[in-house]
């Protein structure tokens, strides 16, 4: 009992969606932030096997069911979801495993799901920084270098800055240094 309560803490611990099933999709062991996301948000009820297309899209509904299939045969697998919880677009990292007993036979799944939204909405803008700063680089009429002064070596420069120069197309910058510009 007192390992029961321990282990329930742990699972609330942790930030991630957590969800145990037994071999008939029913729920035996989730965390809170599970219970958010489909107790609650999707209203399923937890004392009964999850009936995925009343919850989710048909083709994540055939996307999981392959999944669950593959670990119900032990393998593990992990993919990207993009779904909606309480009006909000979230995207997961879903990671599954097969639950074992003692005798090494499979009793279960489990399911991990990382949130990963804003590490896709950084890496989005990062994107778009960077495509946005190669732009203005490239496109710009005067000749900008692109020299890093602690290693003392020129790291790019744009079309403008390779014809005054004469740099060749493919030429390797970073042997150059500021005084071979002169």
């Amino acid at each position: 009992k007192e390992r029961d309560i321990m282990v329930g803490h742990i699972l609330d611990s942790i930030p991630d969606p957590i969800l145990a099933l037994n071999l008939k999709g029913q729920p035996i062991l989730w965390n809170e932030r599970i219970q958010r996301n489909l107790w609650t948000a999707r209203k399923v009820d937890p004392t009964q096997p999850i009936e995925w297309d009343k919850v989710y899209p048909k083709e994540s509904v055939q996307r999981l069911n392959a999944v669950l299939e593959q670990v119900q045969n032990g393998k593990s697998v992990g993919f990207i979801n993009v779904q909606e919880v309480l009006g909000q677009e979230m995207v997961l990292d879903l990671n599954f495993a097969p639950i074992l007993n003692s005798e090494k036979e499979i009793t279960g799944v489990v399911m991990v799901g990382r949130d990963i939204t804003e590490q896709q909405r950084q890496a989005l803008a990062l994107e778009h920084s960077q495509a946005t700063y190669k732009t203005l680089f490239q496109n710009t009429f005067d000749a900008v270098l692109w020299y890093d002064y602690q290693a003392e070596s020129l790291l790019d420069a744009n079309e403008a800055a390779r014809t005054l120069f004469e740099f060749e197309e493919k030429q390797d910058l970073t042997k150059f240094h500021r005084y071979d510009l002169l």
